[in-house]
């Protein structure tokens, strides 16, 4: 592409930007869901950090932090083995920067139990100058995530969904989504949950990954979906009646009507003072009007259930 007359605030020059930050991420991909090997050279610098969301290395399969060639060769070799894909579906992604965040469902068999998995993950990318990956770090249901490498319980296994109409990112807004989140956020810490809700649309949905209260597994009052208004309160009661927070960090990823959010979350369970540290991912999409329509979190569910019943174990 010739781009030498191309203005730098020319969306042509921006699509090509965006497009050449994503080239190695889609050749990863292009590998993963063929569970081919990793052109580890051409797709990754030496150095690169690839974590696997959780604590809980010993309980999470394949949790840890891998670096470099040796590690992240060994653990996607490892992953390969141990799975058999059957379905990989890219959802959305959003480019902010040198940073990427890619939504996409994964179909699979786990070998050794012959169990299916049906859930989402949610992939974290840095990239360099060269648009070679940096980093990753893999958000998703912690503790769904380890039951089909259970010999016991249930065979096909689901996590929370997120609503696919909301699948397709809304490059043309007038609005700034940081803004909007972070002042809903402002007001639910602070308890103003009417003016928190004000600024959703009626319709609006929680989609927070983990099994609920009226699954079998009721260990947090807060995971599962949520609609309306009226999920709004039940969530927010669930959630602010049973934990509170301790301290919190932050930082904001923006393309178009999305917000990526990624958290160092430090709570305690009331009932017990059970800590919990976590790192989360939130994601909040917005309509044409800024109203909020989907807020979908992915913490370290497995660290937060072990904080309410440290007795369970799997």
């Amino acid at each position: 592409m010739d781009l030498t007359n191309v203005s730098r605030d020319d969306k042509i020059w921006k699509d090509h930007l965006r497009a050449r930050k994503l080239t190695n991420i889609w050749k990863f991909y292009d590998h993963f869901k063929k569970e081919e090997p990793l052109p580890y050279d051409e797709i990754f610098t030496d150095y690169a950090v690839w974590i696997m969301n959780s604590r809980w290395t010993d309980k999470v399969p394949f949790a840890g932090t891998y670096q470099g060639k040796e590690q992240i060769t060994k653990l996607f070799d490892d992953y390969f083995k141990a799975l058999e894909i059957i379905k990989f579906d890219h959802e959305y992604e959003i480019v902010d920067g040198s940073e990427v965040v890619v939504h996409f469902n994964l179909v699979a068999k786990v070998v050794a139990t012959n169990k299916i998995f049906d859930m989402e993950f949610f992939d974290h990318f840095r990239v360099d100058e060269r648009a070679k990956i940096i980093f990753c770090r893999r958000y998703y249901d912690t503790f769904t995530f380890t039951l089909p490498f259970k010999k016991e319980g249930p065979s096909h296994i689901v996590d929370v969904k997120t609503n696919p109409k909301n699948h397709k990112i809304n490059f043309n807004v007038d609005y700034d989504p940081a803004r909007l989140v972070w002042q809903i956020y402002e007001d639910f810490y602070e308890g103003r949950l009417e003016s928190a809700k004000a600024a959703c649309h009626p319709n609006f949905e929680v989609s927070y990954k983990g099994p609920g209260l009226k699954t079998e597994y009721a260990l947090v009052p807060y995971p599962g979906k949520y609609y309306g208004m009226s999920g709004m309160d039940e969530f927010m009661i669930n959630l602010g009646m049973t934990a509170t927070m301790n301290d919190i960090d932050r930082y904001f990823l923006v393309e178009g009507n999305c917000v990526e959010i990624i958290f160092y979350e430090d709570w305690s369970v009331i009932k017990n003072g059970n800590k919990y540290i976590v790192y989360t991912i939130n994601t909040w999409l917005f309509d044409e009007n800024g109203k909020a329509i989907e807020m979908m979190c992915s913490p370290d569910l497995y660290e937060i259930a072990k904080a309410y019943h440290p007795e369970f174990d799997l």
